[in-house]
């Protein structure tokens, strides 16, 4: 189904959004059409022009949209994890009889099957190709290319031309990590460069049974399992397993290793695997002085795609990654005057803490139905850690129907993250939050913490810490470190209230190494409340809480462990990457956080943040479990890296024993 929105200045249809997926067309570097469903890339492929257009997907699973024939270029919102925009089948670009195809970028894109450059007899060679931060499963070339770059792509399966030779003139495959297959059939005049990448060419069944390495300048790469082509050159490359002693191959500097692991710090094996960021030692350090292999060079290793600029006529400020800059009252007002009526698909950062006073600016005025005038925040807004201080009285609740009250009203595929809200809400309305009123589509929050006190009479539903709704099925509402240590106080005999998400709606809800170190106070009722989530309970992995609300969900931590640093030492989980830390003695909780020197580590006498009383085993707690408000425990297991002995001895507490 396709249904097209003209934006701007025109009479607009009425479009209610009822799909994870979306694709919007972008053309001068202005929004001018969105589709919706599985069908929304073809959709939206069949509506662009020619040459120049600029298609943005959402996360979600899109029905292949055949042969493109035009100059039209794609980005997606990655290639991992659920978010990711997967497309089925296999993707062709085809030059028309009018011509070749050129210009084309590709970014953050799941690719299921073959990525593939076709060609109806004497055509132009396609020129200018980029193809960034996407997983490729295959690539072949029936033409002969000019300048084409693959930079940050998993390619697993063969990279070669078909079904002959044909020339590619200055090819770049940067930082790229190449699983299985060949990589081979282009003609000796061409001109390929590879840097800084992990090409491991083992035979893949259903794929050239012979690896081999085609005449190319290797430079700062791990090259594994395959013969190097005769007249190649390689500088400061690791050989492993790799045959490099044909005729006119060129070595300076190189390495030979026979294990995968005498070359990288943290991999068994060289198969791709999601979030695997395969790292050398410390020994390889390529031409540049930066580590052979992806995590080096001009481009490490990174899968966050970007997204394409586009203009708006406003008077906030963008940063060097094409973020609107946050610093002031009067940015948070423009930014929301942006996103209602100009572009939701705006990305912004906040560069200081932002006290808005008695303004009741919210962000995002609802689902996208532009007959009413209404769109949510669809970017990525990024607070960079300072905070935002809000003191919102809202209780107009008719006249507010599609808007919570909450800093962002409405947020559609965004994210939310390193933001600290603080201040109060007094309201009667529904979608009463912390942080997020309405998610729609796959929304993230992550490293986001919630001091709002909330307050609240209205007869429909209760408030969250975090936020209200996560409204459709299919829909998945990802919350990753997150805090809310806020008040929430109901009137009388109030229901319906959760410690981070009141209503999870027919969506998913995953919650993960989290806190409600919230109280719960006034006239708040036990029916139909939830600690983290409720109606229903969510997917919650690593959580605590310190007051429970109803239906008990993740792992209660006192008062004791809250101030003594055991409960940081769980939430951070024994990740390397810091995100949660506590000054032990001084903060009273866990508190998101980079800083080294409030790592807490294990020792004999508790925790501590001094790493020379760190005991060895820094193991998480071993026995995972879950508990019901009739404080029945149910063991699921062990924490990962905790070597469970043949027995194990448990002791039941009197108050949960009975």
């Amino acid at each position: 189904m396709k249904r097209l929105l003209i934006l701007s200045f025109f009479i607009l249809e009425m479009v209610t959004w009822a799909f994870a997926q979306t694709a919007i067309l972008v053309r001068d570097s202005q929004p001018v059409s969105v589709f919706y469903g599985a069908s929304a890339l073809t959709s939206a492929v069949n509506a662009a022009e020619s040459t120049g257009d600029i298609i943005v997907l959402s996360s979600g699973t899109f029905s292949n949209p055949g042969e493109i024939k035009k100059s039209v270029s794609i980005y997606g919102n990655g290639h991992e994890g659920p978010d990711r925009s997967y497309i089925q089948g296999k993707l062709s670009l085809r030059p028309s009889e009018a011509g070749s195809i050129d210009n084309i970028h590709l970014e953050g894109l799941y690719l299921e099957n073959h990525f593939n450059i076709l060609n109806d007899g004497d055509r132009s060679p396609i020129s200018n190709l980029t193809v960034v931060k996407c997983h490729v499963t295959g690539m072949f070339l029936y033409m002969p290319s000019n300048n084409v770059v693959l930079r940050n792509c998993i390619i697993q399966g063969d990279l070669k031309t078909y079904p002959g030779s044909y020339t590619a003139t200055n090819m770049l495959i940067e930082n790229c990590w190449k699983d299985g297959g060949s990589f081979n059939m282009f003609t000796s005049e061409s001109t390929i460069i590879v840097r800084n990448s992990i090409f491991n060419c083992r035979s893949i069944s259903g794929f050239d049974n012979s690896p081999s390495f085609c005449k190319a300048t290797y430079e700062n790469c791990v090259l594994a399992g395959a013969t190097l082509a005769s007249g190649s050159s390689a500088t400061n490359c690791v050989y492993l397993n790799t045959n490099a002693s044909a005729s006119g191959i060129t070595s300076v500097g190189c390495w030979e290793a026979n294990s995968i692991e005498n070359v990288f710090q943290n991999a068994t094996s060289l198969v791709y695997a999601e979030g695997a960021v395969p790292a050398v030692k410390e020994e390889y350090v390529g031409t540049d002085n930066t580590p052979v292999g992806i995590t080096g060079g001009n481009y490490p290793w990174s899968i966050e795609p970007s997204r394409p600029s586009v203009n708006v006529e406003t008077t906030l400020v963008k940063d060097a990654d094409g973020f609107y800059k946050i610093g002031s009252v009067d940015d948070w007002k423009e930014l929301k005057r942006v996103v209602e009526t100009l572009n939701p698909l705006v990305n912004a950062k906040m560069t200081a803490d932002i006290n808005l006073g008695d303004d009741q600016t919210m962000i995002g005025n609802g689902d996208y139905n532009v007959a009413a005038n209404r769109r949510p925040f669809m970017g990525i807004f990024d607070g960079q850690g300072h905070t935002l201080t809000i003191n919102y009285n809202t209780t107009d609740w008719e006249a507010k129907t599609y808007l919570g009250a909450a800093p962002f009203g409405y947020v559609w595929n965004g994210t939310i993250r390193n933001l600290h809200t603080a201040g109060a809400i007094t309201a009667t309305q529904e979608g009463i939050a912390g942080l997020i009123g309405w998610t729609n589509g796959n929304t993230r929050i992550e490293r986001c913490h919630s001091s709002v006190d909330i307050t609240f009479t209205n007869e429909k539903r209760g408030a969250a810490g975090l936020t209200y709704n996560n409204y459709n099925d299919n829909h998945v509402l990802t919350i990753a470190d997150c805090i809310y240590d806020g008040t929430i106080t109901a009137g009388s005999n109030k229901t319906g209230s959760a410690g981070l998400v009141v209503y999870r709606g027919y969506g998913t809800v995953n919650i993960s190494n989290s806190l409600v170190a919230a109280d719960f106070e006034g006239g708040m009722g036990t029916s139909d409340c939830a600690t983290m989530v409720r109606n229903p309970n969510g997917i919650i992995t690593n959580c605590f809480y310190k007051q429970a609300l109803n239906v008990i969900q993740g792992n209660q931590a006192t008062e004791e462990e809250l101030a003594n640093g055991r409960t940081a030492f769980y939430l951070q989980a024994g990740r390397e990457e810091m995100f949660w830390g506590q000054a032990i003695g001084t903060d009273p909780l866990p508190v998101l956080t980079n800083d080294e020197s409030k790592r807490v580590y294990r020792s004999a006498n508790g925790y501590t943040n001094d790493p020379s009383l760190a005991i060895a085993d820094q193991s998480l707690v071993p026995l995972l479990y879950t508990r019901n408000s009739d404080n029945e425990l149910t063991i699921t297991g062990f924490d990962p890296g905790f070597a469970a002995p043949d027995d194990y001895a448990f002791v039941i507490p009197d108050e949960i024993d009975g």
